[in-house]
């Protein structure tokens, strides 16, 4: 079976979603068409690799062996894939920094600036992704340096610096008005609240703050997505609890308020890091004090 043959895309993205119309969706073609290309891999194999049900399809157990044969060669395919880049860019002096979304737009570009004139890196390479995907890059050796919320000392990431990072109360003057320079939580419980899900690692501790108020909170919506709640609190539909830099640039645009927590237990930990079992050179430890100047730049509240 060829690495790269779409049906074997097709097969694992089906069994995956255990739907065929979710993966078509997802792979953005026909349902149809996804249907037909399983009926040409079953046929090549002579094998059935799923029963059909009403709400889906289920892996037979030839599907299932055949499943984790395929999933071995795509990881093979992606092994491979990578290690032609490596050889291809050979020589390139590239620097490869992972970042969270809040930092993408200010952080990002000007450390990559800074870097590229300093220590002459010919490229920059960006990974965008939550703390846990981040620190697995880092640890795999496939960033050089991150920058995330509440990373965990260990022995293969090293964290450079921390820099503690407000929560605030988010909302818009068209659903109220807050005068206070700080609020606490039970404050903010007057309105609907957005709150970002389990995915954030603040999450647990937040949920524990309200809790323990006396005062019943009405939870109008939860979301993964930043942006989402940005966009929900801005329309003036609820309050939320977010840190400055996910909402430093809506704040300075006027689209939202920002007003810090008093709770101390809600504070972040923005940290800069660099593997604990690669050399620290004069590069990395260059672009390591630029992050966090650019940090502590960025974390003013105007």
């Amino acid at each position: 079976m060829p690495e790269f043959s779409r049906e074997l895309y097709s097969f694992v993205e089906i069994a995956r979603e255990r739907s065929i119309r979710k993966a078509a969706d997802k792979l953005n073609i026909a349902s149809s068409a996804l249907s037909r290309q399983m009926q040409l891999l079953e046929s090549d194999l002579g094998v059935r690799l799923f029963s059909r049900r009403t709400k889906g399809v289920e892996l037979t157990d030839k599907g299932r062996i055949f499943l984790k044969q395929a999933e071995a060669w795509l990881e093979q395919g992606n092994r491979l894939r990578a290690n032609l880049s490596r050889n291809a860019s050979e020589g390139e002096k590239i620097f490869r920094v992972g970042a969270m979304e809040c930092f993408a737009g200010a952080l990002v570009p000007e450390l990559a600036q800074r870097a590229r004139e300093e220590c002459r890196y010919d490229r920059t390479e960006v990974k965008i992704g939550g703390t846990s995907a981040l620190t697995d890059a880092l640890r795999e050796g496939d960033l050089d340096l991150i920058v995330a919320f509440n990373v965990l000392h260990s022995q293969e990431v090293r964290v450079v610096s921390e820099t503690p990072c407000r929560v605030g109360m988010v909302y818009s003057p068209a659903l109220c008005e807050i005068r206070e320079p700080e609020v606490r939580v039970s404050d903010c419980l007057d309105w609907p609240i957005c709150l970002f899900d389990e995915s954030f690692s603040l999450h647990t501790r937040l949920q524990a703050e309200i809790l323990k108020q006396r005062k019943s909170a009405q939870i109008l919506a939860s979301s993964n997505s930043v942006g989402v709640i940005r966009e929900m609190v801005a329309r003036g539909d609820c309050v939320s609890f977010l840190s400055w830099f996910d909402v430093r640039d809506d704040v300075l645009a006027g689209r939202v308020r920002f007003v810090p927590l008093l709770d101390k237990r809600l504070v972040e930990r923005i940290c800069i890091c660099v593997s604990g079992t690669r050399p620290f050179d004069r590069d990395l430890a260059f672009a390591a004090r630029q992050a966090r100047q650019i940090v502590d730049e960025l974390a003013v509240m105007e």
